[in-house]
Order: structure tokens, then C-alpha cells, then sequence
């Protein structure tokens, strides 16, 4: 009982919240990729994307991991020595590169984890993950990287999900997943949010697993099934990009309410893409529009979400002096990165590594309002601040 009124609690923040916030975002294209690739691993590690493995218009299998550097605005090959593979997972922890499961040139799942060194490109291998499979969920939270679901076979379907610990190099089981299942997810304040996926037929489900209370829970249902999607997140929100069927779906769900927002955009249309959020932007990364490896698309389009985080109520205070500045300002909260937002939301100075009572040069931003918004770790942070 419990869970059909937790559904029904769902539908309706739902319907109210597509009808209250109903939006447009718009995409603008960023550099392409060298070559279309789809059913790739994407991460970040909040300077540049990774776009690794998958097929591209060449070949089935790749094993090349190429880098996008935001700032230099080019793409580089980091390494071509993975093993080849297609719908495998990548993740960044500590600046490490996690490469795990796949289908590889043989058409075998694949139990590897390969562990690159992004600064060096050089590859060890990791603990063999539990269950040899493709098109396995993961997300990282806390330092550690979380693995669900997949599939062995093209009618098998798993339901596995495990942790993994980088300074052991250790796997452990976790409790399994509600259903079998390909499909993807998120954290959000120590709850993996999963959604959707494809098991034989495409799931309208969401599931939720609290880390607190190590137990699985359906908070609901979305209002069509999705699969062969990506996820990003932003905050409280959960970015849902692409569908197998529906390749132009983009829509997020907000953890603050539980609440399911399709939303209408210019997004180029592809499924099995990749997505990552940096500085309240989300970026959309290659994908496919066929069954032909030829789709592939080297398209990366990037769009800004900032309005969201500009009225984050979870974001932290900090304190920011001389308020108001003229030429320097100073933090008193390291951040790992750092944007200033002017007062129409568009993006007027990045900084990384920001260290507390660092002088930040703001001499050539004009007069007015401004908003610095930051992260450290696992929390966003915000000031406001004058400029004379």
C-alpha cells in the first residue's frame, strides 16, 4: 500500500510540476568530436569531458579515449591502448579515469576495470568487476564508484549492483536491484536515483536505493519509458537525455519534490549519448541515430541551465570580501571550481582551485550585480557580490 500512494504522491507533483515549469532549452554547438561515436563511456572531472571506447563510423569497437580540454576548446587523444569495447561505463575519481564492463571485439561481456591515469595516459587494470556485462549503470559518490544492472546477453539481464573501493581495489555486493535491467541513475545526497532502462521491453520506472538505510524503493513512474538514455545531474535535478525511440526526449526530475519535468529544447536528436554538467551547463555528447554504426554522431552540444542553480536553496552561503570590490575579491571556502554569473545568468569568469583568501581579479567585469557559484567535494556553494 505504501508504495501505490507514494506513486500516486508522484503523479501528482508530476503533472503539476510539467504544468507549472514547463521550459525551453536551448542548445549551441560545441567543438565536434574527431570522429561520430556512440555507446561510449562519458566523464568529467569539471575541466574537461572524456569521451572513451564505443563505436564510431569506422569501426564497432574502439579503444581510443579522447579528451575535450573546455578551456583550450580541443579535443586530444589521451590513449588508444584500452581494450576494445563497446557499451561500457567510464567514471573520474581522484583524477583517475574508471573504465569497466563492455561487449569487446569478439562479442563478449567483459569483466575488466582499466584505471587510466589522465594526466599520463598510462593504464593498469583493476579488480575484475562482479559480473561480466554491458551496458552497466554507475555513479560515484563519496570517492567510491557504484556499479548496477546490465545485461549478459541481448535477453539476459542483470541485476547486480556492487561498490567499488579505489585505495583497496575491492568490489562488494550490494543489495541487488528491483528488476533486471540496462539502465542509468544518479546521486543525490547519498540516494542512487535509477531510471528507466530496457529489459526485453522499456521501463517507466524509478528506483531509488538509500545508502542510509541500504534498501531499494520505487518512488514512481515516469510518464513514458526511456532507454538507451543519458544522465547528468545538476544539484537537486537529474537530467534525462535521449531515447532509443525518442531520440529528441530531454527532461529532468527534481529530488527536492519527486517531481518528472519533460521539457522542449533544439537538442539534436541521438540515444546511446553521453551527458555531463559543468558550471550549470549540460553538455550532450556524440550518440547514434540508427542501428548503423554510420550515425554515429561527432556532434557536442552544450546548453546552460543556470537559472536552476542560481536559485538553489541547498547551495551554502560564503563569505566573500571587501563586498562591494573593485579590483580583488576573496574568498573564505577552497572550491574546486568556480563560475561568476551576471545578472542575466551568462557566464562571465570560470576559476578552479580557488583557495580561501586567494585574490580573484574581477577588475575587468563592468559595474553591477553579480553571483559567484562554486563546488568543493559534494557541496555547491554561492555568494552575491557588487562590483563598483
Amino acid at each position: 500500500m505504501k508504495l501505490v500512494a507514494t506513486t500516486i504522491l508522484f503523479f501528482f507533483f508530476s503533472l503539476s510540476g510539467n504544468a507549472l515549469f514547463a521550459q525551453n532549452v536551448n542548445f549551441i554547438d560545441a567543438k565536434e568530436m574527431p570522429v561520430g561515436r556512440s555507446a561510449h563511456g562519458t566523464a568529467t572531472n569539471g575541466k574537461s569531458i572524456f569521451v572513451c571506447n564505443g563505436f564510431t563510423t569506422q569501426s564497432s569497437y574502439s579503444s581510443e579515449v579522447y579528451e575535450y580540454n573546455l578551456i583550450d576548446d580541443e579535443w586530444s587523444l589521451l590513449t588508444d591502448s584500452t581494450i576494445e569495447k563497446r557499451f561500457s561505463a567510464a567514471e573520474i575519481i581522484s583524477e583517475k579515469l574508471y573504465l569497466l564492463n563492455g561487449v569487446d571485439s569478439n562479442n563478449e561481456v567483459v569483466w575488466n576495470l582499466e584505471i587510466v591515469d589522465i594526466t599520463t595516459g598510462e593504464i593498469r587494470q583493476g579488480a575484475a568487476t562482479l559480473w561480466p556485462a554491458k551496458s552497466v549503470g554507475t555513479a560515484v559518490w563519496q570517492g567510491k564508484l557504484y556499479a548496477f544492472g546490465g545485461s549478459y546477453s541481448d535477453m539476459d539481464f542483470s541485476n547486480k549492483f556492487a561498490v567499488y573501493f579505489p585505495f583497496t581495489d575491492q568490489w562488494t555486493d550490494l543489495p541487488e536491484l528491483p528488476v533486471g535491467i540496462e539502465t542509468r541513475g544518479e546521486f543525490v545526497d547519498g540516494k542512487l536515483y535509477v531510471f528507466g532502462g530496457w529489459n526485453g521491453g522499456v521501463s517507466n520506472r524509478i528506483d531509488m536505493f538509500n545508502l542510509q538505510t541500504n534498501r531499494w524503493t520505487q518512488i514512481g513512474t515516469m510518464p513514458k519509458g526511456i532507454s538507451a538514455h543519458a544522465t547528468a545531474v545538476d544539484g537537486t535535478k537529474i537530467w534525462l537525455v535521449g531515447d532509443y525511440s525518442d531520440l529528441e526526449s530531454l527532461a529532468y526530475f527534481d529530488t527536492k519534490d519527486n517531481s518528472f519535468h519533460e521539457v522542449q529544447s533544439n537538442m539534436m536528436g541521438r540515444r546511446h549519448a553521453g551527458a555531463v554538467t559543468i558550471d550549470e551547463k549540460l553538455y550532450v555528447v556524440g550518440g547514434n541515430q540508427t542501428s548503423s554504426i554510420s550515425s554515429s554522431l561527432p556532434s557536442v552540444q552544450v546548453s546552460e541551465i543556470v537559472s536552476s542553480t542560481l536559485e538553489n536553496e541547498d547551495s551554502k552561503s560564503i563569505l566573500a570580501f571587501p563586498n562591494p570590490v573593485t579590483d580583488n575579491l576573496n574568498l573564505q571556502q577552497r572550491l574546486k571550481s568556480a563560475t561568476i554569473y551576471n545578472v542575466d545568468g551568462k557566464v562571465v569568469k570560470r576559476l578552479f582551485e580557488v583557495v580561501p583568501f586567494q585574490n580573484i581579479d574581477v577588475s575587468d567585469l563592468k559595474s553591477g550585480n553579480y553571483v559567484l557559484i562554486g563546488s568543493s567535494d559534494y557541496q555547491n556553494y554561492k555568494v552575491k557580490f557588487v562590483k563598483q
